[in-house]
C-alpha cells in the first residue's frame, strides 16, 4: 500500500513538472504552425547509445525539414568520450553541424556568448527542439528551456520530463506501462510537435557504411554468418560475467555449425575478450582493433549480436539486427531497450530493481549474475536457426524473466 501511494505522488510530480515545462515554453515561444523554418537546432546530449537511439527521432526531423541545415548541439561530458560526431559519420546528410562542447565551457557569460555566436553563425533559431534524457530532471528541463531562450529561438519544444524525481522505483513497479523505450519516447516528441503523419521513419534512409572490411585481413570469412559478442560495458553493474559468456559461446559452437564469432570492445577489454576467447576455436578477439566505422561495418554484415546494455546493443538494433542482452534491474523495461523491430532480452527478477544505481551494494548482483548461460545459448540458437520475419512488428522485441 506504502508503494502505491508513492507511486501515484510521483505521478503527480511527474505531470505538475511537465506542466511547469510546457507553460513556460508556450509564455515564451512562438507557435510553429504558419512559420518558415531555415535552421534547425537540435540540443541532445550524452555518448555513443544516447545519440544512437536519437537518430530515429533526428531522422523525423530532417524529413520534416529536407531544406533547412541543423544543427546538433551535444556534450559527451568529457573529452575523453567520443560522443555523436563518430555516430553519425555513418549517417551523411542527417544533420548539417555538429556542435560538441563541455559543461565547463558554457559555466560562464563569457562561455555563453561565445557558444550563441557559434551556433547562429549560418543564421537564427528558428526552432529549436530539446530531446531530453530520459532521467531529466525539472531543474534540467529549465536549464535547457533557457538555452532555446539565450539562443533566440522563435519556437521551441521537446521540453518534458519521462520520470519522476521523486520515488522512481515505485512509480516503475507499480505503472510498469508508461514506461516506453527511449528511441520510442525521443521520436513521439517529435512527432508531436512537428505534427508528422502517423507512419514508420525509415531510420536507415541515411545509412551509409562509412568503411569497407578487409574480411581475410581480421581473419574473417565474409562467406559465413558471424555473431558479433560485446562482453564489456562502461559500467560494471552491465556486465553480464565473463564466465557466462564463455559458456555460452562454448554452447553455440555446438548448437550452431559454421558459426564464426567476433568478440569487439575497446582497447582496455582486450583482456577480458582473451580470457573468454581462451580454449575456443573460431573465437576472434577484435576488442580495440576496429574504429567506429568498422565497427559499424562489421555489424551491418551480422547474424545476430549478443551485447550488453551498450552503444554496440544499440548500434545493431538501429540496424534491424537480431539482438539478444542479459540485463539486470538497473534500469525498467524497457527503459533501454534498443531501436529496431528483433530484441530479446533476459534478466532475473529481484525486489530491488529497478534500482537506478550505478553500482550495486550487494556482494552477488544477482538480477544479472543469475541469468544462466543456458537460457542466453538456447535464445539465441533459436534466432539463429530460426530467423524472424523480416516484417515482424515492434511487439516481437521481447523480454524474458531467467529462471521462470
Amino acid at each position: 500500500m506504502c508503494e502505491r501511494i508513492e507511486a501515484q505522488m510521483a505521478r503527480y510530480c511527474l505531470a505538475a513538472g511537465c506542466r511547469l515545462l510546457s507553460t513556460l515554453a508556450k509564455l515564451r515561444f512562438r507557435p510553429l504552425a504558419g512559420q518558415t523554418v531555415r535552421h534547425v537546432v537540435v540540443y541532445r546530449v550524452g555518448n555513443i547509445g544516447d545519440t544512437v537511439v536519437a537518430i530515429p527521432a533526428l531522422t523525423a526531423i530532417r524529413e520534416a525539414f529536407p531544406e533547412a541545415v541543423i544543427t546538433l548541439l551535444t556534450s559527451s561530458g568529457s573529452s575523453e568520450l567520443r560522443g555523436a560526431a563518430l555516430v553519425l559519420e555513418a549517417f551523411p546528410g542527417l544533420v548539417n553541424r555538429i556542435i560538441s562542447y563541455l559543461p565547463s565551457e558554457v559555466k560562464s557569460l563569457t562561455g555563453l556568448q561565445r557558444f550563441r555566436t557559434e551556433v547562429t553563425t549560418v543564421g537564427s533559431v528558428d526552432l529549436f527542439v530539446d530531446l531530453p534524457v530520459s532521467m531529466q530532471t525539472l531543474r534540467r528541463g529549465l536549464q535547457e528551456l533557457f538555452l532555446a531562450h539565450w539562443l533566440g529561438s522563435r519556437s521551441a519544444t521537446g521540453f518534458v520530463l519521462l520520470l519522476p524525481e521523486v520515488f522512481k522505483s515505485a512509480y516503475c513497479r507499480q505503472m510498469p506501462e508508461r514506461i516506453p523505450r527511449t528511441a520510442d519516447w525521443l521520436l513521439s516528441i517529435v512527432v508531436q510537435a512537428l505534427s508528422i503523419p502517423d507512419r514508420e521513419v525509415d531510420t536507415l534512409r541515411f545509412f551509409k557504411p562509412p568503411i569497407q572490411l578487409d574480411w581475410g585481413g581480421l581473419g574473417l570469412d565474409e562467406g559465413r554468418p558471424v555473431l558479433v559478442v560485446n562482453a564489456g560495458a562502461k559500467l560494471a553493474i552491465k556486465r553480464w560475467p565473463a564466465t557466462h559468456f564463455k559458456e555460452t559461446l562454448r554452447q553455440l559452437s555446438e548448437q550452431v555449425p559454421g558459426l564464426q564469432t567476433v568478440l569487439v570492445g575497446n582497447a582496455e577489454e582486450r583482456g577480458l575478450n582473451d580470457e573468454i576467447a581462451a580454449n575456443l576455436p573460431g573465437v576472434v578477439n577484435l576488442a580495440g582493433r576496429l574504429s567506429l566505422s568498422e565497427t559499424w561495418a562489421l555489424l551491418s554484415q551480422a547474424a545476430l549480436v549478443l551485447s550488453n546494455d551498450t552503444g554496440t546493443m544499440h548500434m545493431a538494433g538501429l540496424l534491424q539486427k537480431p539482438v539478444f542482452s542479459p540485463m539486470g534491474g538497473q534500469y525498467p523495461a524497457p527503459l533501454w531497450h534498443p531501436p529496431g523491430k528483433h530484441f530479446i532480452s533476459c534478466r532475473h527478477p529481484v525486489p530491488c530493481a529497478p534500482c537506478f544505481r550505478d553500482t550495486c551494494p550487494l556482494p552477488e548482483q544477482s538480477c544479472l549474475t543469475e541469468v544462466t548461460h543456458a537460457e542466453v545459448a538456447s535464445g539465441i540458437a533459436s534466432m539463429l536457426l530460426a530467423p524472424w520475419p523480416a516484417q515482424a512488428s515492434p511487439a516481437t522485441t521481447q523480454e524474458t524473466v531467467s529462471g521462470i
